[in-house]
């Protein structure tokens, strides 16, 4: 009787493992190229992991994801109108509090976007652990906020549209940017908030842009284009701090450039308010 009571418990946790994990959902979408000359995206993630990537083929987006239909609710509309495509995704939360039992729980998602139109992002990445490469893409404006979230931000390779504006609202991430010397910016702005952050300027360009970073209370590290010309502007306060690298001059109380800022090509305009936080600059490797 002990026996067949064993067999018959572990024939019902054996179920019950089948029945959680049964609500993880695999999930795939296709959407092909139709002519489009623009595309515009809109992403929306609470608590995920989550890449997103160049793909190469003839469509606007790949996505795939495997996520708890119990917990999250996943919403992907597109539409295309006079030329424009327009990608909306959002993953909405179920419940306001819950918890991922025993890794049985995914929200794991990969976007590809196609490289045959430019575009424009607006992302806010909530709390999730994301990983932006945006090498290879067309991209002429980026907004993403990336409240407590964690990962990358990449260009490996120039950027083939201008940015007209970068906003990244950091809020009290903690990220890594890489080759945004690559990134053909016109304005980047940047609200670190309480955010640990390593921002790289590395790359292939030489354009003229402007950085305006509200550092706060956050700490980052800037490595600097040893190629292009840069200009640094802050209020001095004993409160912050800032540390320049070998290579600069002091113009007056609060503004450092290169020597020959004047004879570059291109150049890195920083207007820096910190309250608090500490900036240290640093030269860059070249990618």
């Amino acid at each position: 009787m002990r026996k067949a009571v064993v067999i018959i418990l572990t024939i019902l946790a054996f179920s019950s493992g089948l029945m959680a994990a049964s609500n993880n959902q695999v999930y795939n979408k296709t959407i092909e190229f139709d002519g489009e000359k623009f595309l515009n995206v809109e992403m929306d993630f609470g608590m995920a992991e989550l890449k997103l990537a160049r793909g190469t083929g003839d469509y606007i987006a790949k996505i795939r994801g495997e996520y708890d239909a119990e917990l999250f609710e996943v919403t992907v509309n597109y539409e295309k109108k006079d030329g424009v495509g327009n990608l909306v995704m959002k993953i909405d939360e179920k419940k306001k509090s819950f918890r991922f039992d025993d890794n049985e729980s995914e929200n794991n998602w990969e976007v590809l976007l196609g490289d045959m139109v430019p575009m424009e992002l607006m992302i806010d990445a909530g709390m999730c652990e994301a990983d932006f490469d945006l090498t290879g893409l067309e991209i002429t404006g980026i907004n993403m906020d990336i409240g407590m979230a964690s990962g990358t931000i990449i260009f490996t390779q120039p950027n083939k549209g201008r940015i007209k504006d970068f906003v990244i609202d950091a809020g009290k991430s903690s990220f890594e940017c890489y080759g945004f010397g690559n990134a053909n910016f016109e304005n980047l702005t940047i609200d670190a908030g309480m955010a640990s952050f390593d921002l790289d300027f590395s790359g292939k360009l030489a354009f003229d842009g402007k950085v305006e970073l509200d550092a706060g209370m956050s700490s980052a590290t800037i490595r600097l284009n040893p190629n292009m010309g840069t200009k640094i502007m802050y209020t001095e306060d004993w409160t912050s701090s800032v540390d320049m690298p070998n290579g600069f001059e002091k113009v007056e109380s609060g503004e450092y450039q290169t020597l020959d800022y004047d004879s570059r090509k291109g150049h890195l305009d920083f207007d820096i308010d910190i309250s608090m936080g500490s900036v240290d600059f640093e030269l860059a490797e070249s990618l």
